[in-house]
């Protein structure tokens, strides 16, 4: 986690024998229910990432992730990459995810996780700065089964690497849909220690 709302960023490590699950690029209409009917049968919450052109598709899904208790994140509008856009399109996207949700939901949104961000060490200086502007104070920057560059997205696979260390907490994505290309797909999932 990485708080980008004050003088100097503050990064946190997950808390120890914590995992923190994530979902992005949501909400599908064919897995988005499956996922939340998952995670209410095994009493579990999560955070879902969503992309603002999805949530004024399905605005009843966003409705339901937060009925059931989960919280709501900003994936951007159409799932642009904010390390490569012009300044205004990534103050737009952020926008207009803010305004769909806030719309579907009447809540306002407090996490971002960029597109095709990895790590924060990974973080590249113009990402870094579309997440020092954006209006979100808080970001959470870890998907790493995504190929940037690529315009569509691979064929989901598990990222090596990325699961737990003994003890330790950890940071769970979850693909739950493709906004870019349309092409739902069984969700993928990485980890991120610590």
């Amino acid at each position: 986690m990485l708080r980008l709302d004050r003088a100097e960023p503050v990064s946190r490590p997950m808390p120890v024998r914590t995992i923190a699950l994530t979902f992005d690029d949501g909400p599908d209409p064919r897995w988005t229910p499956q996922v939340l009917d998952v995670l209410r049968r095994h009493h579990a919450h999560a955070t879902f990432f969503l992309v603002g052109a999805r949530v004024n598709e399905h605005p009843e899904l966003a409705r339901r992730i937060l009925a059931e208790g989960h919280e709501l994140g900003s994936h951007t509008f159409t799932h642009i990459d904010l390390g490569t856009a012009p300044g205004w399109r990534a103050d737009l996207e952020l926008s207009l995810t803010r305004k769909a949700i806030a719309g579907a939901t009447g809540r306002e949104v407090t996490l971002l996780r960029p597109p095709f961000s990895s790590t924060t060490p990974t973080l590249t200086a113009p990402e870094y700065d579309a997440l020092r502007s954006a209006p979100a104070p808080v970001t959470s920057p870890c998907s790493p089964t995504w190929t940037p560059g690529t315009g569509s997205a691979p064929a989901p696979r598990p990222s090596s690497g990325r699961t737990p260390q003994r003890d330790r907490g950890a940071s769970c994505s979850c693909t739950t849909g493709v906004a870019t290309g349309r092409r739902p797909w069984p969700p993928s999932i990485s980890c991120c220690p610590g």
